[in-house]
């Protein structure tokens, strides 16, 4: 629809289209922001000028991109999140029937 023209956006033709991405950054123009995500997997936006996501590189204001967590320390997260919540259902489970116990008694 983009390249169509049916697209709403501000970018100017022509113009690399693509306007959401994610990837690797390999280069900032300055700023501590921009230094502290050099070979970060970042995922991006860029919805003004020229520049879009579906080329080699893109560049994006470095306030407008969001890390994305390294699959390996994701999943172990995901792991101890999910244990936690089966422990706590065990628990809630033994304290119920610890209740009806009490409670027959």
């Amino acid at each position: 629809a983009f390249l169509k023209g049916f697209y709403s956006s501000e970018k100017p033709s022509p113009s690399t289209p693509g306007f959401e991405g994610s990837g690797i950054v390999v280069e900032n123009g300055g700023g501590i922001i921009g230094w502290s995500l050099v070979n970060k997997r970042v995922a991006l936006s860029v919805q003004n000028g020229f520049n879009g996501t579906y080329g080699q590189y893109a560049v994006a204001n470095s306030q407008e991109v969001m890390t994305i967590p390294s699959v390996k320390h994701y999943l172990f997260r995901e792991y101890l999140y999910n244990m936690l919540l089966c422990l706590l259902s065990i628990l809630s489970q033994l304290l119920l029937c610890l209740t009806k116990l009490s409670q027959q008694m």
